[in-house]
């Protein structure tokens, strides 16, 4: 955050700069860190008599509300305070981050799919689904940035959702409500959605014991590794967060094989191309090792992309 954050206000700095100093050396002017709650009202948590030391707070209030709700404003006359300006919009802000991103490459470990058009007047923001898995998944809407960094713009967009009506979009506000304000559990769906609904796929998780927090069995495991079918990955550290993620369980090695020279000519059967196998440590004296092999494919962005797993305790 402290780098995102660094690369913005520097943004900040050079578009606003005569505005930033003039305030800055304006005794009747200062600046007010402000945050929006969820019933809309607005509350000042913080004042600085310049925009270098008002920057400083700004970290631990976006962890926790996000840009969308926060805002540094210029407030002037002490006597009969007047807000005059104000920092930060979800145009600017979002372009910000992508830029960023972009130029630390990391947007290749992000999830986007479709297209996400923010006019510069901060009006309703335009959404185009995209094909996903080459026509094996139909068309989505997915942003990491929107759902990592706002509440309220919209993030990902089913199959069956319209791209032109906003209440089939969900925000990042929504995944929490559909996790009961878990914000791991949120983090976890919004990741693993290909192309249902959150709600459908949060309620899966439910029927099928994933959400239950005794020890797991090797079936129960099975069922949940099971998730990563269509998961769609860059590096190997990726895959072992997403991995502990669901089970719980620490991956110890990766080992790939080539599995096309298996085929067997005489009777037809063919083999998957690739495959994966996956040492896990379960932290059990009972089971202290546990074998996760999953079968692949690279799609046209050189993604891993998983279609089968099988899992069992040694």
């Amino acid at each position: 955050m402290k780098d995102l954050l660094t690369y913005i206000f520097y943004a900040i700095g050079q578009k606003e700069r005569a505005k930033i100093d003039e305030a800055d050396s304006n005794p009747d002017k200062w600046y007010e860190l402000f945050i929006t709650h969820e019933d809309g009202s607005t509350e000042s948590v913080e004042s600085a008599d310049t925009f270098a030391e008002i920057i400083q707070y700004v970290e631990q209030y976006a962890l926790e509300y996000k840009f969308d709700r926060i805002n540094i404003d210029i407030w002037e006359n002490r006597e009969f305070p007047n807000n005059i300006s104000a920092f930060f919009t979800t145009p600017l802000i979002y372009n910000l981050i992508h830029e960023h991103f972009k130029h630390q490459n990391e947007l290749k470990n992000m999830r986007f799919v479709g297209e996400i058009i923010i006019p510069e007047d901060d009006s309703t923001p335009k959404f185009r689904k995209a094909v996903y898995n080459y026509g094996e998944i139909a068309g989505i809407f997915i942003d990491e940035i929107a759902f990592e960094y706002f509440n309220d713009l919209i993030c990902y967009i089913p199959d069956l959702g319209d791209e032109d009506v906003a209440e089939d979009g969900c925000t990042y506000k929504y995944f929490l409500e559909v996790t009961e304000g878990n914000k791991e559990l949120a983090r976890n769906l919004f990741d693993m959605v290909t192309w249902e609904y959150p709600s459908t796929l949060y309620d899966q998780w439910e029927i099928h014991g994933v959400l239950d927090e005794e020890e797991l069995d090797e079936e129960g495991c099975a069922s949940r590794i099971e998730k990563l079918v269509l998961f769609r990955f860059k590096t190997f550290e990726e895959l072992k967060e997403k991995v502990t993620s669901l089970i719980g369980m620490e991956v110890i090695s990766i080992e790939e094989d080539d599995m096309s020279c298996r085929d067997d000519k005489s009777t037809g059967f063919i083999q998957p191309d690739f495959s994966m196998t996956l040492d896990i440590d379960t932290n059990s004296e009972e089971f202290p090792d546990a074998m996760l092999t999953m079968f692949y494919y690279k799609d046209r962005q050189d993604n891993y992309v998983i279609v089968e797993t099988s899992f069992a305790f040694e």
